[in-house]
C-alpha cells in the first residue's frame, strides 16, 4: 500500500492535484514510529523535488550563468563563498541570493551579538548554515550532523571554500546520546547554539528529560508539524518553563526580496526565490530564561 501511495503521489504532484494524496500520506506517516516516518517523508520530499527540478533546470542554469558568482549576495551571510550544488536542500538560488529562510535573518543578526563557543547543526544538508554560522561566530566550533552521507562531501567543500577546516566536526545521524555528550558540561551548554532542521526528528531529540543540557541551550528549530502530528505543541510544553519561545512563521516571497544588484524577471524571481515548501511552516527561537 505504501509503494502505491508513493508512486501515485508523485504522479499527482506533477499535475498539481495531490492534495488528497498528501493528506493520506500524512495520516500514514503519523501512524508510524517517528524513526520510520522521517525516512519515508524524506524520500517523498526528494522525489517531488526532483520532478520539479528537472522541469526548471534550463531556466535555473540560465540564471546561475547570468549571476556569474558563487558569493552569497545578501542577508546575514553575505560574502560567504558557496559552491554550485544542483541538489541543494531548499534550492540553490535562494542560498546564492541570500534570501534562504529570510524569516530568520533578524534572528541570526540578534544572535550574532552573543558569544557562542559551540554550534550544533542537526540536519546540516550541504553546509549552508555550517559555513554561515561559522563565519558569524569565528571563535566557535561547529558540530554538523547530516544523516545523508552523500551530502558530507558538499559540507566539506563549502567549509574548505570559506577556510573553515579545523573548526567543523562532521557526523552522521544525531542521537540523544550524542547530543547529551556535547552538552554534558553546564558552562558549555550555556554557550551553545543548537540549530535543527531534521524533518521531524526534533520530536525525540528535543527532550530535556533525555538530554538535560538542553535546558541551558539557545535553540532555533524548524517545526515539522506536517510530518509529525502536534510536534510543535510537545516541544513548546517541554521548554515552557526553561525558555522564552518566539514563533517565526514563513511568508510568501516577493520580487522585492531579491537583492537589488540582481535584476530578475517576474518568472525568474518566482523560480529563484522558491524554497520548494509545500505550505506554511514555522520555527521556534528558544532563548533560555537562565541567560536573561
Amino acid at each position: 500500500m505504501l509503494q502505491q501511495l508513493v508512486t501515485h503521489g508523485n504522479d499527482n504532484a506533477q499535475n498539481g492535484k495531490c492534495k488528497l494524496m498528501r493528506i493520506l500520506v500524512k495520516q500514514l506517516l503519523n501512524a508510524l514510529p517517528p524513526e520510520i516516518s522521517i525516512h519515508i517523508s524524506n524520500f517523498l520530499r526528494r522525489s517531488v523535488a526532483s520532478n520539479a527540478s528537472r522541469k526548471q533546470s534550463r531556466e535555473i542554469n540560465g540564471i546561475v550563468t547570468k549571476l556569474g558568482t558563487i558569493t552569497v549576495m545578501s542577508g546575514p551571510f553575505a560574502g560567504m563563498l558557496y559552491p554550485y550544488l544542483a541538489n541543494a536542500q531548499g534550492g540553490y538560488l535562494p542560498k546564492l541570493l541570500g534570501t534562504y529562510e529570510l524569516e530568520l535573518h533578524d534572528t541570526w543578526r540578534m544572535l550574532s551579538k552573543k558569544s557562542f563557543k559551540q554550534i550544533i547543526d542537526v540536519g546540516a544538508a550541504e553546509g549552508y548554515y555550517v559555513a554561515g554560522l561559522s563565519i558569524s561566530f569565528p571563535s566557535a566550533i561547529v558540530h554538523a550532523f547530516e544523516s545523508e552521507r552523500p551530502l558530507h562531501a558538499a559540507i566539506k567543500k563549502t567549509a574548505k571554500l570559506n577556510r573553515l577546516e579545523g573548526r567543523v566536526e562532521l557526523y552522521g545521524k544525531c542521537t540523544c546520546a550524542k547530543l547529551s555528550g556535547l552538552l554534558s558540561q553546564a558552562d558549555v551548554a550555556r554557550a551553545t547554539l543548537l540549530v535543527l532542521d531534521c524533518e521531524g526528528a526534533e520530536d525525540y531529540l528535543l527532550d530535556p528529560e533525555l538530554v538535560p543540557g538542553l535546558r541551558e541551550v539557545t535553540i532555533v528549530v524548524e517545526v515539522h508539524d506536517g510530518l509529525v502530528l502536534q510536534v510543535g505543541d510537545r516541544i513548546a510544553n517541554r521548554f515552557w518553563d526553561t525558555h522564552n519561545i518566539t514563533i517565526v512563521n514563513t511568508r510568501p516571497r516577493r520580487m522585492a526580496d531579491a537583492p537589488l544588484q540582481c535584476k530578475l524577471t517576474k518568472m525568474h524571481a518566482e523560480i529563484a526565490l522558491s524554497e520548494g515548501r509545500s505550505g506554511p511552516m514555522r520555527w521556534f527561537v528558544m532563548d533560555p530564561k537562565s541567560s536573561s
